[in-house]
């Protein structure tokens, strides 16, 4: 079992401009390269618009409007305290809460009393 290190064979590729290109690079390339050459200047003034009289007059609409979003937002962040405080989840003082357990078990317990566990006892 011998093991050569054979070469990778290379391959070149060569394009062939057609005598219209090669017409239109020989005019192209003294341009080009002179652009190449160069650093282009940057510009020196204002890059972004300047904002008209209705852009203006709605930024400052939006701005007197802000604190009474903040207010609604404290708001219901006190309200949102409600629903995360541990009294509300617990059946004990909530009533409402106790009635909704009571309604959604009150079925099923009752299936189970009157008709699945008599049905296991004359069974027996």
């Amino acid at each position: 079992m011998g093991g050569g290190s054979g070469s990778q064979p290379t391959q070149t590729t060569t394009y062939q401009l057609s005598p219209e290109q090669r017409q239109l690079m020989d005019l192209a390339m003294p341009g080009v390269r002179d652009f190449a050459a160069s650093t282009p200047q940057r510009y020196k003034g204002p890059t972004v618009a300047g904002f008209t009289p209705e852009q203006t007059a709605g930024q400052e609409a939006v701005l007197g409007a802000a604190p009474a979003q903040a207010e609604l937002a404290a708001n219901a962040a006190k309200a949102s305290n409600f629903y995360t405080g541990g009294s509300v989840w617990d059946p004990s003082y909530n009533p409402n809460l106790k009635g909704a357990i009571d309604a959604a078990v009150r079925p099923i317990t009752q299936n189970l009393t009157e008709t699945q566990l008599p049905a296991l006892r004359g069974e027996a």
